[in-house]
């Protein structure tokens, strides 16, 4: 009986140190690797619920002074970082935050035809708004003109009629941020306002990627003008996206601006070249809200030249090696 014993925890313990050694890249690896079985019994374990970035063992060219406090840019096709400066340095983010909010609605039974009112409350210390106290509209319309023009007022109006309490909110944010492997970021308020809203730029490319995986929030982020009409008036009125880049050569994905005194000018921007390559770029901290875009420009410019150079240079090798 003690026999048995001790060969069932020796096997245990067998069993153990191989998971951990198959787990953490220890030379046994190499000799367990071929194993069928134990490749199945550890898919689960070693697949991550969330996106993982790498730093590129690339020669990358000519790399580029951006003027941000923080930034980063994100091969989509390999999880490669092709730039970093500051990435995991947690700052101020502002209005991105709004895409976590988004995500939270998102995940609700919400009623997108509910008619809203304008509070008081909405708008105190809200900035600039294309909304005033007391109009009524629609729920859809309210989460539209929260992520294309970064309103404010709307996001509180919407957040306050979900149904959730505002401290419960917040909670479900933070856990969405933890969800998504958002570790660096915390999160106090609903809009951005709040200085205390806190990430990364490699945060907010998991941020980003998630929230574009909803419709609804992805075709707001790439909507360059919208309509709308309170339902106190009859005039339409025209709201344009905050995020300029939508007008460029690349075909953007989706975007969030961002911006209080204390994060400076911030944006998240994903996008794709005529090559489709596809690469995600965040600019954190810019003195202006013209730099955050001259700087993507910039390092997104930066990033295809050197994403088209690998092509080449890949294209030749298989030439080379193809030939007679």
């Amino acid at each position: 009986m003690k026999n048995s014993r001790r060969i069932i925890l020796v096997s245990a313990l067998c069993v153990i140190l191989l998971v951990v050694y198959y787990r953490f890249g220890y030379p046994l690896r190499n000799t367990i690797e071929s194993s069928t079985l134990l490749n199945s019994c550890l898919a689960t374990q070693s697949i991550s619920p969330h996106d993982v970035f790498f730093p590129s063992e690339r020669k990358l060219s000519g790399r580029p002074y951006l003027n941000c406090r923080a930034s980063i840019v994100v091969d989509n096709e390999t999880n490669e970082i092709i730039y970093s400066r500051n990435a995991d340095t947690p700052r101020s983010v502002a209005s991105i935050t709004k895409l976590l909010s988004a995500l939270v609605l998102c995940d609700m039974d919400f009623d997108w035809t509910k008619v809203i009112q304008v509070t008081r409350e909405d708008a105190r210390n809200s900035a600039r708004s294309h909304l005033k106290i007391g109009e009524k509209l629609y729920a859809s319309d309210l989460f539209y003109i929260a992520l294309i023009s970064s309103d404010n007022r709307a996001m509180r109006a919407i957040v306050r009629e979900c149904g959730v309490p505002l401290d419960e909110f917040i909670d479900l944010m933070n856990q969405k941020a933890r969800e998504i492997g958002m570790y660096d970021s915390e999160f106090y308020e609903v809009t951005g306002l709040d200085e205390h809203n806190v990430s990364t730029a490699e945060d907010c490319v998991r941020l980003l990627h998630t929230a574009l995986k909803q419709d609804l929030i992805k075709d707001a982020l790439t909507t360059y003008r919208y309509q709308y009409r309170s339902l106190n008036h009859k005039r339409r009125r025209n709201i344009v996206n905050t995020n300029r880049l939508l007008l460029s050569k690349w075909k953007i994905a989706g975007g969030k601006t961002g911006y209080i005194v204390e994060s400076g000018y911030c944006l998240a921007t994903r996008m794709s070249d005529s090559e489709g390559h596809d690469i995600t770029v965040v600019v954190l901290g810019a003195p202006f809200s013209g730099t955050r875009f001259s700087v993507t420009r910039k390092i997104s410019s930066w990033a295809f030249r050197n994403l088209s150079r690998f092509d080449s240079i890949a294209d030749n090798q298989s030439v080379a090696v193809n030939k007679p």
